[in-house]
């Protein structure tokens, strides 16, 4: 890895940074945040859709700054307005009661660079679970990249305590919270502090980062990440990265990692946790190990996205870590397969980072939507291109995880000879709901008739020898 920093570092030096201008690249004065417990969630509501609607109408009144033409949901080009409802906040009410008719809260949280829209296949899955949903847009997101050239992650802690704080004070002390990425972390930092959380679902949450080398970067006073300043072609979060965000990140794992492994009581509250074991973005090796060695606590399950030999469940037997705490053991998922829908064949080597949250039929990101993510091709303008204009069947494309210059190599791709494009979707969502299904059985609605569909099927399953 080190010797790759150098080989970028040659090529930084000898070829400078994106030559990219614009005010997507500078920082506003004012970017949505809840201020204060006092202020509603639909004052706050409001006040972001005024900044995301006075955001996208100055983007596009500039000639360098214009997002350009998107198929996103059918449009050939989404208006400010249309743009702002992809980001803002949500609020929904739940499709039915908890079982005991209680009120149920689920908040979820965005990752970094991301925006509500990421959470809306899970916002629906949970609103069908007889919760009630609510979203926010962390701080400095859901704009323009350059808001986040300053942002400190302290920022973000606040705004989602604040509304923790808000959702509780309404759902009778009864919320949960789902979390991807950096939100999975600030989920998980907000349900060690707040005992009115009752459980916690974790989607690939940021407890360690693989960005050793960012400090370096910023040492050579650097604002983004080398190469990392794209046209942002993706209207519903950031493609280009600033290093300061990224330290923020990684300062934000540290924080709550530490949080979770110290002096204190076990986590007394369902958490499960879902990963791809080879995720580009995070080290996912880290929330494993805490996972297996029992630091999320004795209601907590984690599934594991892998490549595996075969298409069936697993659990491996893991040794208790230095913590003394009872071995758990993982659910393995295989994530290289061949998934067949409407009579097309796609062929999945790997999941990725992005994989996870949405359904493969998500207009956006999905096998078949309208955004291709070919960033990683930054430096071969070839493979960018079969990446971006390559069909998305087993005969035209290999979906699979990026690496810093290209991406991860598949022997099943390459002897097809088809380029590896970054999985956006996760082609098994629907199986993946169904160990939610069981986990809110087991450990938070049992009673409820809505979850009653518990299938017993899966419950065998689950219990495969291990191997």
């Amino acid at each position: 890895m080190r010797i790759l920093l150098l080989v970028y570092l040659n090529m930084i030096l000898a070829s400078g940074c994106s030559p990219m201008d614009g005010a997507r690249f500078e920082r506003e004065e004012k970017y949505q945040m809840l201020e204060s417990e006092s202020e509603t969630y639909e004052e706050y509501q409001a006040d972001v859709e005024g900044i995301l609607l006075n955001n996208w109408a100055e983007l596009y009144a500039s000639e360098v700054d214009h997002p350009g033409s998107s198929e996103l949901e059918g449009k050939n080009e989404l208006t400010p307005e249309q743009l702002a409802v992809l980001h803002k906040p949500t609020n929904k009410p739940a499709n039915c009661e908890f079982g005991d008719g209680r009120p149920g809260g689920m908040l979820l949280v965005h990752g970094l660079y991301d925006s509500p829209y990421v959470m809306k296949d899970l916002e629906q899955y949970f609103r069908d679970r007889c919760f009630q949903t609510r979203s926010i847009l962390l701080p400095g997101n859901g704009t323009r990249p350059g808001n986040l050239l300053q942002i400190e992650y302290t920022a973000w802690i606040r705004a989602v305590d604040i509304a923790v704080q808000q959702l509780s004070k309404e759902m009778d002390d009864n919320i949960y919270l789902t979390g991807f990425s950096t939100g999975g972390a600030l989920a998980l930092n907000a349900a060690l502090d707040n005992e009115e959380v009752k459980g916690v679902f974790l989607f690939a949450p940021a407890l360690k980062l693989n960005s050793w080398h960012a400090r370096i970067l910023e040492g050579l006073m650097m604002d983004w990440v080398p190469f990392q300043k794209f046209e942002d072609k993706d209207l519903v979060k950031y493609e280009s990265m600033t290093l300061n965000s990224v330290i923020e990140v990684s300062e934000l794992a540290s924080f709550v990692r530490r949080k979770l492994t110290g002096d204190r009581p076990d986590i007394a509250i369902p958490v499960l946790i879902v990963v791809a074991r080879n995720d580009y973005t995070l080290d996912s090796n880290t929330a494993i190990r805490l996972f297996e060695t029992g630091w999320f606590g004795d209601q907590s399950e984690m599934l594991i996205y892998a490549p595996l030999e075969s298409g069936e469940y697993r659990t491996d037997v893991v040794s208790a870590g230095d913590s003394g705490a009872a071995t758990r053991m993982p659910v393995y998922l295989n994530s290289s397969f061949i998934h067949n829908a409407n009579g097309n064949e796609y062929l999945i080597a790997d999941y990725s980072h992005m994989s996870l949250l949405l359904k493969p039929t998500d207009s956006h990101y999905g096998l078949e939507g309208e955004y291709k993510y070919c960033l990683q091709y930054f430096l071969d303008k070839s493979l960018k291109n079969s990446c971006e204009t390559s069909g998305n069947t087993i005969t035209d494309i290999c979906f699979g995880e990026r690496r810093v210059i290209g991406s991860a190599k598949y022997p099943q791709c390459n002897k097809r000879g088809l380029t590896v494009r970054r999985l956006t979707s996760n082609p098994r969502f629907e199986e993946m709901t169904q160990h939610l299904d069981r986990f809110i059985h087991q450990y938070i609605d049992g009673q409820n008739t809505a979850v009653g569909y518990l299938n017993c099927q899966l419950l065998a399953e689950l219990r495969i020898r291990h191997r």
